[in-house]
């Protein structure tokens, strides 16, 4: 039986690294994978929290020029630092990129596996932990997040 959970997962493993195969690391969800563009042209921050609205407000503290949340999404640290390094040639330090469009298609298609699966908002009891296909967390909850993604079994 095909499930479109599975569908969620699919298509956000899609953006690896050409070589680098899924590993269940990738399937243990601890927080949340985001871009950050900091005022209009500058540069974007690829960075991994747990809490994504304090993370926003801490950084924009610290920032003088206003920053836009561009994208965010479930993930892990292993999945932040793989993206890190596919955009290595743009870096410019640490988690900060140049806004060149290659990162931007990477945003666009963020946003378009997002909308199509209803994700707009944390939840980590649902978005995060071990989504691996034997977990038991996939198995008792599988139904509540398919519902929460608007898919269907």
């Amino acid at each position: 039986m095909a499930h479109k959970a599975k569908e969620f997962r699919e298509d956000n493993r899609r953006e690896l690294p050409q070589g680098v195969k899924m590993r269940p690391m990738f399937q243990i969800l601890t927080g949340y994978i985001y871009f950050i563009q900091q005022g209009r042209d500058g540069p974007v921050k690829i960075g991994f929290t747990k809490d994504v609205e304090n993370r926003m407000k801490n950084l924009q503290t610290a920032n003088p020029a206003p920053l836009d949340l561009l994208v965010f999404y479930p993930g892990n640290q292993e999945m932040e630092k793989e993206l890190q390094y596919r955009f290595d040639d743009i870096r410019i330090s640490g988690e900060w990129f140049e806004p060149y469009e290659k990162l931007f298609r990477e945003v666009r298609e963020q946003q378009r596996i997002n909308k199509k699966h209803g994700f707009s908002k944390t939840d980590p009891e649902k978005d995060l932990g071990d989504w691996t296909l034997s977990s038991d967390k996939w198995n008792a909850q599988e139904s509540k997040n398919i519902s929460r993604y608007g898919l269907e079994l």
